[in-house]
């Protein structure tokens, strides 16, 4: 089971700013519908922190890091077990803590490559 913890902080704009947004909408499911972006940190380890924009849509969570070397990660809902707040516990930069606790978690786009799921 795969655990992915994640702050999120500013609302951005629908697709967040093109400079550092990679997502495109073509990884997304046939019939998935995207709702919301947020600006967040992915917390590989408790000391690893990615920057980058988390894509809710309506079957699955998108991390997408600003990194092009850092996967975007795809957690789908029908695998997701639990998101949790980590209350009582605020990162360095004041931003909320919450967990994701997924059977399954799929990367996509590695670079310039993107990757069927």
């Amino acid at each position: 089971m795969d655990t992915h913890s994640t702050t999120s902080a500013l609302d951005t704009s629908v697709f967040g700013d093109a400079r550092s947004d990679r997502f495109d909408p073509l990884l997304m499911a046939e019939g998935e519908y995207y709702f919301r972006d947020y600006s967040c940190n992915h917390w590989r380890s408790p000391t690893i922190r990615v920057p980058g924009q988390l894509k809710l849509c309506s079957l699955s969570l998108y991390i997408v890091p600003r990194d092009v070397h850092e996967p975007i990660t795809r957690l789908p809902f029908r695998c997701v077990d639990a998101i949790d707040a980590l209350s009582g516990q605020v990162s360095a930069l004041g931003e909320d803590l919450f967990a994701v606790s997924s059977s399954e978690a799929v990367d996509l786009a590695v670079g310039d490559r993107t990757a069927p799921y």
